[in-house]
C-alpha cells in the first residue's frame, strides 16, 4: 500500500509540474511575442456632435490614453461615415467609425469614391438603426407622407444621407417630391424645435441621446419603415437587415419597424501592427468603461466582432483575436 501511495504522489506531483511548466511556457510564449506599446499620434475622425460616433470616439480616446499615455490621440468631428472614409483615403485621418454600407463603397471604389480606399478593420462594433423622426403636427406617419414636407436627409457626405437616399429611392419618394435639406443631427434637432423642419433621418446607435431628449419633450414621434425594411435588405444584401427599435430604447409605446446596419472601427491599412493590436486590446479590455457612456457598445461581442466583411481585419487586430484562443 505504501508503494502505491508513493506512486500516486509521484504521479500527482509530476502532473502538477507539467501543468506549471505548461503555464510558464505559454506565458513565456506570449511575453516573447508581446508587441511594444505604440507611441506617436493617432488621428481619429469621429462624427457629428451629439451623435454616437463622436461620443464613442471621445470615450475610446480617453481609454487609449489611460492605458498608455505615450500614444497621443487627436479627434476631429465630421459629417459621418463617408466623410470619415474620405479622410482616411486622403491621409488626414488614421482611424474612424463607419457604417458597413459606406465601407463597402470605399473598399470597392464606388459611389463618391473614385478609387478604392485602403482600409482594414479593428472590429465590428454595434448596429445603427435608421430613425425617421417627425413632428406630430406634420401628419407624417409613413414614408409616403414625406411628400411636400420639409425633410432633412442628413449632412452632405454622411452615412445618414447615403442610407436616407436609398430608403427614399426604394420607397419611390424622390427628393423633388419633398422640400429637402441636408443638415447634421444638432441642426436637425434645433430646426425641429423651432418649427423649421417636419422630419429628419438619422442613423445611429440606440439610444442616441439628442434624439431621446427630443422625443421626451413631446410632440415628436418615430415613423415606422415597415414598407421598405425588407426591400433594403434584399436590394443591398449583407449591408442591411430588417429590425425593430425596442420600446425600451426611447420609452416608446410600441416597437418601431426599421432598418439596421453594422458599424466598424476601421483604420488605414498600413497602421503599424503594434498600434492595431493595442487598439483592439483596449476596445475589449475597456469595453465596460466605454459602454457606461456609450450604451450601444454593450453589443460588442468578440465572437462576432471579426465579421467585418468586406473590410479585412488588420493584422494587429487578427493577432489579438487569435491570442484569445490560446
Amino acid at each position: 500500500m505504501t508503494d502505491r501511495r508513493a506512486l500516486r504522489r509521484m504521479v500527482t506531483v509530476s502532473a502538477a509540474i507539467l501543468v506549471a511548466a505548461g503555464v510558464i511556457i505559454a506565458w513565456s510564449y506570449r511575453a516573447s511575442h508581446r508587441l511594444p506599446s505604440p507611441s506617436g499620434t493617432l488621428r481619429i475622425s469621429s462624427g457629428a456632435p451629439g451623435g454616437v460616433y463622436a461620443t464613442f470616439a471621445e470615450q475610446f480616446a480617453t481609454q487609449l490614453h489611460a492605458r498608455d499615455g505615450r500614444l497621443r490621440v487627436t479627434l476631429t468631428t465630421s459629417t459621418g461615415s463617408l466623410d470619415n472614409l474620405q479622410r482616411i483615403g486622403a491621409g488626414s485621418a488614421d482611424c474612424a467609425v463607419t457604417a458597413a454600407d459606406a465601407a463597402s463603397l470605399a473598399v470597392h471604389g464606388d459611389g463618391v469614391f473614385s478609387h478604392p480606399v485602403q482600409i482594414g478593420a479593428v472590429s465590428r462594433l454595434y448596429d445603427d438603426y435608421i430613425q425617421l423622426v417627425a413632428t406630430d403636427a406634420s401628419g407624417i406617419n409613413r414614408i409616403d407622407d414625406l411628400r411636400g414636407k420639409r425633410v432633412s436627409t442628413g449632412a452632405a457626405n454622411s452615412g445618414v444621407q447615403l442610407i436616407a437616399n436609398r430608403v427614399l429611392q426604394l420607397s419611390h419618394v424622390p427628393g423633388s417630391a419633398m422640400r429637402p435639406s441636408s443638415l447634421g443631427l444638432a441642426d436637425d434637432v434645433s430646426a425641429m424645435r423651432s418649427g423649421r423642419l417636419d422630419a429628419f433621418f438619422w442613423s445611429g446607435g440606440l439610444p442616441t441621446p439628442s434624439v431621446a431628449t427630443l422625443l421626451q419633450s413631446g410632440g415628436v414621434h418615430l415613423v415606422p419603415l415597415t414598407s421598405v425594411a425588407t426591400a433594403m435588405s434584399a436590394s443591398y444584401p449583407g449591408a442591411y437587415r430588417a429590425a425593430t427599435i425596442p420600446t425600451g430604447a426611447y420609452n416608446l409605446k410600441t416597437t418601431v419597424a426599421t432598418v439596421a446596419v453594422a458599424n466598424f472601427l476601421v483604420c488605414r491599412a498600413d497602421l503599424p501592427l503594434a498600434t492595431a493590436e493595442f487598439l483592439t486590446a483596449t476596445l475589449f479590455g475597456r469595453q465596460s468603461r466605454i459602454a457606461a457612456v456609450v450604451a450601444p457598445l454593450n453589443m460588442l461581442d468578440p465572437r462576432t466582432a471579426i465579421a467585418t466583411d468586406p473590410v479585412p481585419l488588420l493584422a494587429g487586430a487578427e493577432r489579438w483575436f487569435r491570442s484569445r484562443k490560446n
